[in-house]
């Protein structure tokens, strides 16, 4: 017989599990219940609640006096316009510039306002001792609606379209009425001419 030498074997490593042993599994599987496990809701704490009240009722405060405060506010303001009302409208009254329409070409119409007539009025009222005590912005809703209801007028727009020139309310001349209020002028003729 000859020897021939035999193969050696070798062992080899088995793969490792997917998953993890049974007693890795048991280990995790208690921190994994108690994870899952619901904790009751925690009650808010007393003071914490009646710090929420105190704040309620400190806003429900605050927002009862700003509704006090504004009408008071409102209360003094309808006083002033009161107040000042007559006296706008006397100012307004006398001034000729305003009462007194010029005839041309046949046809009445008002003198056009020199631009920035508003601030001056409110400037010369304010300077009255009748207008003590009261606001510009009073003032300044007054004259606007006087001012507004005089040059919305067609014997108004009419001057801007026939005459070239702006006057003061002394009567001198201001400034050339410019050609865009000219054609604004015409466009509010012709609506107005539409709407009769």
């Amino acid at each position: 017989m000859t020897d021939t030498p035999r193969p050696k074997l070798t062992l080899k490593k088995k793969p490792a599990p997917l998953t993890a042993p049974a007693s890795d599994v048991q280990k995790s599987t208690p921190a994994l219940n108690k994870s899952v496990e619901s904790k009751p809701p925690k009650s808010p704490s007393p003071p914490k609640t009646e710090k929420a009240a105190a704040l309620k009722a400190e806003k429900e405060a605050k927002r009862l006096e700003n509704i006090r405060l504004g009408s008071e506010a409102a209360a003094r303001k309808r006083a002033h316009l009161a107040q000042a009302k007559p006296l706008v409208e006397a100012y307004f009254a006398a001034k000729e510039i305003i009462t007194t329409t010029v005839l041309v070409d046949g046809v009445a119409i008002y003198r056009p306002l020199a631009i920035g007539t508003r601030q001056r009025v409110i400037a010369e009222l304010l300077a009255l001792p009748q207008c003590e005590g009261i606001s510009a912005s009073v003032l300044n809703v007054l004259v606007s609606e006087l001012l507004h209801a005089h040059t919305t007028q067609e014997a108004y727009q009419r001057g801007l379209l026939l005459l070239g020139e702006r006057v003061n309310l002394d009567g001198s001349v201001a400034s050339a009425v410019a050609p865009k209020h000219k054609t604004k002028a015409q466009m509010q003729i012709d609506r107005a001419g539409i709407t009769q």
